[in-house]
């Protein structure tokens, strides 16, 4: 059953947008706002440089960051990568990890067979909740 048809089916909806990486998180807040609850964000071949990393990562947690304020819940992501510079390579995983992702690679026997490609990888990426907004408990001395 393809995506449209699945989502049909639940009664969810589906709609897409652009993410601009110079997005401010004022700017991610009134494009949340007027949002339901994001459950999946999908980045196909955005990273290609140090700058597009950091730009990348950086408004990434901010969406998460607006999306777990308005609905207390962040989506998953799935990032289509294709290796090119193995010194982006050697910093994409330090760069999510930094801002609380988890990642892991798509199985390729998990994918359609028209995606299974050894030159582009796919990954899945999640935030827990609270990440960003830790509360430490009050300790009182007697």
């Amino acid at each position: 059953m393809c995506i449209r048809d699945r989502i049909k089916k639940e009664n969810g909806s589906l709609s897409k947008d652009i993410l601009d990486f110079k997005s401010t998180k004022e700017q991610l807040k009134e494009i949340t706002d007027k949002l339901p609850k994001i459950d999946i964000v999908i980045a196909g071949d955005v990273i290609f440089n140090p700058l597009q990393l950091e730009q990348f990562t950086n408004v990434l947690a901010t969406l998460y960051d607006c999306m777990e304020e308005k609905h207390n819940a962040t989506p998953k992501t799935y990032l289509c990568y294709k290796s090119r510079h193995e010194e982006i390579d050697s910093q994409i995983v330090d760069a999510f990890e930094n801002l609380g992702f988890l990642g892991s690679q798509v199985d390729e026997k998990d994918m359609d067979e028209a995606f299974r490609t050894t030159r582009i990888d796919i990954f899945t990426l999640t935030r827990a909740v609270s990440y960003t907004h830790l509360t430490l408990p009050t300790i009182y001395s007697v």
